[in-house]
């Protein structure tokens, strides 16, 4: 419906004598189409969606309380307001039925012809208000959809530069015919760990596009999850020596194989390992310890906010990675918004003056709980520095 065409009513009424009266009173404003009985009412809605419907509360077949409580529970007929037509021997329970049902508003038989113009036309302006909110809607989600197609192929094209550098370091390394000086090391140590922070920047804002166009999806394979956390060791052990902080990985149970995405996974151990690293004191450690559990103890369950929680709690068996440091930690303020994106309103420095986007844990927990699993936070209980882990139930066979 637009301006400059009429809004269409429909009368719902058995009796035909009131659908006229109605229909006279109001057909110099609105198009009226009619309905004798809540079928037809139902059929009309379907092909002509009628911006606004006059429904009689008493008819035989299916009640008019009925209808409007199934076109309220439909998402493409929820939002056409109804007003229910009732004589006065409809009493005030069944009223509230019908407002209930999803009628807007009603009113009571003999009526006047201005009543009925004044009910009619707020309900014109309100189906008017659903109809622009639908259309701002509409439009809202082709920008974002447009906006996160441009990230995703920005992202995707400077994820290259940065990759090929950080091939070509590790390259260098293995070429140069003569052992390289402390200097030299240094220096392509900077530059990798450089290009690596770019990257890791760079696949967290594409997968923020790919979760807002809800295009982020996962591609399983079987997965031996040790050696995940091991190569994230790897990765990292370079920038953990620049700060003399030593990394242990503990395997306290046999873990059995299981399907996930590899590298979405991972994403998510780096960017847990990397928090360590940066908010971590020098000549520290951080412990990684991952173990095959039956259940969650409760204390951690009382850190969990996810609706996957319950998913997890009925597994039979769940992988448990956490990662514990003794670091500068978080304040309880920081620790009940943690997960949110962009966070960090204030910067938030490392203990060597690294910065954080704000970005990482948003991403993990988005990856995670695609995984039906849960992820968690907290201080350490008698010392500085924090845990923080995850829960993935393996899938049930």
């Amino acid at each position: 419906m637009s301006l400059e065409t009429k809004a269409t009513i429909l009368v719902v009424d058995d009796s035909p004598t009131l659908r006229k009266m109605m229909v006279s009173a109001l057909n110099d404003l609105y198009e009226c189409i009619q309905a004798q009985n809540g079928e037809e009412a139902l059929e009309i809605v379907r092909e002509q969606s009628p911006d606004v419907i006059l429904m009689d509360v008493v008819m035989p077949g299916r009640n008019g309380v009925e209808v409007t409580s199934e076109l309220y529970n439909n998402k493409e007929t929820q939002n056409i307001p109804v007003v229910l037509v009732t004589s006065t021997k409809v009493t005030s329970d069944d009223l509230e039925k019908g407002l209930k049902s999803g009628a807007i508003d009603y009113i009571r038989r003999p009526f006047d012809d201005i009543e009925l113009k004044a009910r009619v036309a707020s309900a014109v302006k309100l189906s008017q208000s659903f109809q622009n909110l639908e259309k701002q809607n509409k439009e809202l989600a082709q920008l974002n959809k447009i906006k996160s197609e441009f990230v995703a192929v920005v992202s995707h094209d400077l994820r290259s530069p940065f990759t090929s550098i950080l091939g070509l370091t590790e390259i260098l390394t293995e070429i140069m015919p003569d052992p390289l000086t402390a200097e030299q090391r240094k220096m392509i140590t900077t530059i990798s760990n450089a290009a690596e922070t770019q990257l890791n920047y760079i696949n967290n804002i594409l997968d923020i596009a790919m979760s807002n166009a809800g295009t982020m999806n996962l591609k399983c394979e079987k997965v031996d999850f040790a050696t995940l956390v091991e190569h994230s060791c790897d990765l990292l052990r370079g920038r953990s020596e620049e700060k003399k902080i030593s990394l242990n990985f503990i395997k306290e149970s046999e873990v059995e194989p299981i399907y996930l995405d590899k590298a979405k996974v991972s994403q998510v151990i780096n960017n847990l390992l990397t928090n360590s690293i940066k908010f971590s004191h020098e000549n520290s450690q951080i412990e990684l310890t991952l173990k095959q559990v039956h259940q969650i103890p409760e204390k951690i369950q009382s850190n969990i906010k996810s609706e996957n929680l319950e998913k997890v709690l009925k597994a039979r068996n769940c992988i448990q990675l956490t990662v514990k440091d003794y670091g500068i930690g978080f304040s309880e303020k920081d620790l009940s918004v943690i997960f949110e994106r962009y966070y960090q309103k204030k910067k938030r420095y490392g203990t060597k003056g690294e910065i954080g986007s704000g970005l990482g844990l948003d991403i993990c927990k988005a990856i995670v709980e695609l995984h039906n699993g849960v992820i968690w936070v907290m201080n350490n209980d008698d010392e500085e520095g924090v845990n923080v882990g995850f829960f993935i139930p393996y899938p049930e066979e």
